[in-house]
């Protein structure tokens, strides 16, 4: 194994594609850069060499999910750019210039070393345009190819369950939810309005030529359905930064930074079903992410989600199972875990403290549908953070009654769920 490629299984999507030719490695976020750095192992996603070409006709995206596409963009810049003020004016002009088309086709050529793949991809993002295969033209799929444009692929649940609320005043309870202010979030939406589509660059990201429509677009090296680096960063960032590092500058939001508990070692109990009215945690995925009037950056969400996996597996290591971390991001759950030919699968909200109500995403509710040869449960991780008084608390439900979900913002009620029996 010296001697062979190793590889961070950071694509889902590539990692399928070359499981069987290469070695690959399931590692924290946090340890990513390190595991560069002093073992070599490079992430997947930027060592793959992608060739794609997206077949014709190419049809501007239509309809009801085009409509929940346009109205979402100002949620989401007003979302980001209370993370990095430096990137705003950037990604004002990236929102605006980007065009979603549906193709019959997207067939790509991958090749790593000396391995060819050729593969149909779901959805490609280049700097002009976001292609979806019409196969998968729906809110799951625009919302993990928005993510990638934006080079924040962790956030694609928080966009997918922007592009399915039905009004404005849902939109901006997600956005309240996530620690923003409200006059905080009115003042964006009319900034973001105001700023013309082409201010930071002479040359924005205007639509395709007719050559760039009708050839393949090339990323070496690149995610499978990413736009690789070919895409400017603002000026006041380093080239390979992206903005979901930094967090908001103004005073308030750095003064208290989080810390977590040691996820490695604290004392937990398995808790009981909640009762009383709706907590807010940490989690980043809409259930409430304010933690002392601001919310939590994406290195800070990053770790309280790597928290809440290690105390999932630690605990599910203790009932005899045999855990397979996902990637971050991985679609449906987050566990693997494996005991006397039974699989559970465990899709995990870990939040800072306490919270009853989760978002769950198209691909995570379909995977509890779709039960079979499987089981799937979530996992609620509540009071992680180091200045919260109470155990760290694990509560199991492998139920959602219909009366505990909302259809349209796929918003869960754990109030109104059972909890899971020990096994």
């Amino acid at each position: 194994m010296a001697n062979e490629p190793r590889y961070q299984d950071d694509d889902n999507d590539l990692a399928t594609a070359f499981a069987e030719d290469v070695w690959l490695f399931h590692i924290p976020a946090r340890l990513a850069s390190d595991a560069v750095q002093y073992f070599g192992v490079m992430p997947l996603s930027q060592s793959v060499e992608v060739n794609v070409m997206p077949g014709e006709p190419q049809s501007p995206l239509s309809g009801e999910l085009k409509v929940q596409f346009s109205v979402s963009l100002p949620y989401v810049w007003a979302w980001r750019s209370s993370q990095s003020k430096q990137a705003a004016g950037g990604l004002s002009v990236r929102l605006k210039g980007l065009e979603v088309l549906v193709v019959p086709a997207l067939n790509a050529s991958l090749s790593l070393g000396g391995v060819h793949h050729e593969v149909e991809r779901r959805w490609h993002v280049n700097d002009h345009a976001i292609y979806l295969h019409k196969d998968h033209a729906n809110e799951a799929e625009l919302a993990q190819a928005l993510a990638k444009a934006l080079d924040v692929r962790s956030e694609a649940d928080f966009y997918e369950n922007l592009l399915r609320c039905t009004d404005d005043r849902q939109r901006k309870g997600k956005l309240l939810s996530k620690g923003i202010a409200d006059a905080e979030i009115d003042r964006c939406l009319r900034e973001y309005s105001e700023r013309p589509a082409e201010e930071e660059h002479d040359e924005g990201p205007g639509k395709p030529t007719k050559d760039e429509q009708g050839g393949s677009t090339h990323q070496t090296p690149s995610g499978g359905s990413s736009q690789g680096q070919q895409r400017k960063q603002p000026p006041a960032e380093k080239p390979g930064e992206t903005s979901e590092w930094t967090s908001s500058e103004s005073p308030e939001s750095v003064k208290q930074p989080l810390r977590l508990k040691d996820s490695s070692t604290t004392r937990y109990v398995l808790g009981s079903p909640p009762s009383g009215g709706a907590g807010t945690g940490g989690s980043g995925e809409g259930e409430g992410t304010e933690r002392e009037g601001r919310s939590l950056t994406y290195a800070e969400k990053a770790e309280l989600e790597e928290a809440g996996r290690v105390l999932a597996a630690r605990e599910l290591e203790s009932m005899g199972f045999s855990v397979e971390m996902m990637p971050q991001g991985n679609p449906g759950f987050d566990l693997r875990a494996k005991k006397e030919g039974d699989e559970l699968r465990v899709e995990v909200k870990a939040h800072s403290g306490r919270a009853t109500v989760v978002d769950v995403t198209q691909r995570e509710y379909k995977e509890y549908l779709g039960q079979q040869g499987y089981r799937w449960e979530i996992w609620n991780i509540e009071h992680i953070a180091e200045d919260d008084s109470y155990s760290v608390a694990i509560t199991r439900y492998d139920h959602i009654p219909d009366d505990a979900l909302d259809a349209r913002t796929f918003r869960v009620d754990l109030k109104k769920c059972q909890r899971k029996l020990q096994d």
